[in-house]
C-alpha cells in the first residue's frame, strides 16, 4: 500500500545514491519536493513559492513537518538524478509560479531550467515532475489528465495570491489566461513517484487511488506546515 512507502523524516537513513520525495502540509493539497545528499549534507530542494526555489538543510523544523518515501527508479539512473539535482541545487534559478503543466513541459533538463515559451513557470509538483522528466524518469501520461472546475477555482485563487504577494501584473496575467482545468497534484506525483518504475508511467486515473493513502499518512505523522511555504502546490 502506498501508506506504508512514507515514513517521518527522520526515521530515513537516505544512502548517497538514492533520491526521496517529501512531502509536507501546503494550504489546501500539500506540497512535495526533492530529498537528497549535497556535498554538505542531506537538502531538500523544492519550489515553495513564486521564484522561490529553497534549498533547505535538515534542521529540527523540517524534519517534524515533512514525510519521505524513497523514489522507485531503475538502478542505473540513481547517480545521473543526483547529479542533475545537485546541478540545479548549486545554481538556484528564478522559476514563476505557473500552474500549466502541460505547457512547462522540458522547462528541467539534466539540471538546467529554460522557460519553454509558453510556460508562466511551476508548482511544486510540476517542478518535482520536471526535474525527474528531465532526468529520464517518467512518473505519468500528462496527456491522460483531465480538467475540473475545481482546479479553475483554485488557479483562480492562485492568481489572487500572486496579486497580493507582489508578482508582477504581466506575470499574473500570463497565469489567468493559461487556467485550463488542469493540474498535476502534490499528491499525486508523490503517489506516482514512489509506485513501482515497472508500472510507470501511470495514468491520471491509474494514480488516483494511490493519492489518498499518502494523504492520510501525511496527517498520521505531520501535524504542522513546513513553514517556509505560501500556498499548495
Amino acid at each position: 500500500m502506498p501508506e506504508e512507502l512514507f515514513f517521518r523524516l527522520a526515521e530515513l537513513q537516505l544512502a548517497k545514491d538514492r533520491v526521496g520525495i517529501v512531502v509536507s502540509k501546503g494550504m489546501g493539497d500539500g506540497h512535495v519536493g526533492l530529498l537528497y545528499h549535497a556535498k554538505d549534507g542531506v537538502r531538500i530542494l523544492h519550489m515553495a513559492w513564486h521564484e522561490q526555489v529553497k534549498n533547505e538543510a535538515l534542521d529540527r523544523g523540517l524534519r517534524e513537518c515533512w514525510i519521505v518515501g524513497l523514489l522507485d527508479i531503475p538502478p542505473g539512473l540513481n547517480k545521473h538524478l543526483v547529479s542533475s539535482i545537485r546541478a540545479l541545487a548549486q545554481k538556484i534559478p528564478k522559476i514563476g509560479y505557473g500552474i500549466d503543466f502541460i505547457a512547462s513541459a522540458g522547462s528541467i533538463k539534466d539540471g538546467k531550467y529554460r522557460q519553454p515559451r509558453r510556460s508562466q513557470g511551476l508548482t511544486c509538483a510540476s517542478f518535482v515532475y520536471e526535474v525527474l522528466s528531465g532526468a529520464a524518469v517518467q512518473l505519468i501520461k500528462p496527456e491522460t489528465w483531465r480538467p475540473n472546475d475545481a482546479n479553475k477555482r483554485w488557479a483562480s485563487d492562485v492568481c489572487k495570491v500572486l496579486t497580493e504577494k507582489g508578482a508582477s501584473p504581466g506575470h499574473v496575467a500570463a497565469v489567468r489566461e493559461g487556467i485550463n482545468g488542469l493540474r498535476l497534484l502534490p499528491f499525486e506525483v508523490s503517489a506516482a513517484a514512489t509506485h513501482s518504475y515497472q508500472n510507470r508511467p501511470l495514468t491520471f486515473d491509474a494514480v488516483q487511488p494511490l493519492c489518498k493513502p499518502v494523504e492520510s499518512r501525511l496527517s498520521e505523522l505531520c501535524k504542522a506546515r513546513a513553514p517556509s511555504l505560501m500556498i499548495a502546490a
